[in-house]
């Protein structure tokens, strides 16, 4: 697909739009990532914040795959929640679109979907207690050599053993008026 320079404003003002669907909003905002890479190679972060902004707006798009894609393929990081030049940037010899185009944009067109850098998300019932105790268990083994945390991770452990033994259900139970 042929592209055009877009300048940071298009790019703005691109983002502000609103999607019949989230695939259509998905692809869109995709897209802007692709446009606002040639600013950031060139040393402009803002469009690509603007991009994360509507994004975040929109609240169904998946941040953290927006984000790794950045990260994955730009010189770019995340700092207080906006996209920032790494320090040891260096100007990346894009001079002018037409570079961005020889250069760049054919991996950046080739890369995965920012969607698909992620895992999708599981629906999963608040009352599913033993899974929720098996992520709180996960994130405390990493820090497991830390003061105290042995201990919080045993008794973890026996709680949900003894849910198991006790069955808990997944939904809570209902008094039926009669």
């Amino acid at each position: 697909m042929a592209r055009n320079e877009k300048t940071p404003s298009v790019i703005r003002e691109q983002a502000r739009l609103q999607f019949a669907s989230r695939r259509e909003l998905d692809e869109a905002l995709h897209s802007l990532l692709i446009d606002a890479s040639y600013h950031a190679l060139r040393g402009n972060s803002d469009p690509l914040n603007w991009v994360l902004d509507a994004a975040r707006e929109n609240g169904a798009v998946r941040l953290n795959g927006i984000t790794r894609w950045v990260e994955t393929y730009l010189p770019v990081r995340v700092k207080d929640e906006k996209f920032k030049l790494n320090k040891s940037w260096q100007e990346a010899g894009i001079t002018s679109f037409e570079k961005f185009q020889e250069r760049a944009l054919p991996e950046l067109e080739a890369a995965p979907k920012f969607w698909d850098m992620v895992p999708k998300e599981k629906a999963q019932s608040i009352w599913a207690l033993d899974n929720y105790l098996d992520t709180v268990l996960k994130t405390l083994k990493k820090h497991e050599g830390s003061s105290g945390v042995a201990d919080v991770i045993r008794e973890l452990q026996a709680v949900k053993g003894r849910l198991a033994q006790e069955a808990i259900v997944d939904e809570p139970k209902t008094d039926s008026v009669a």
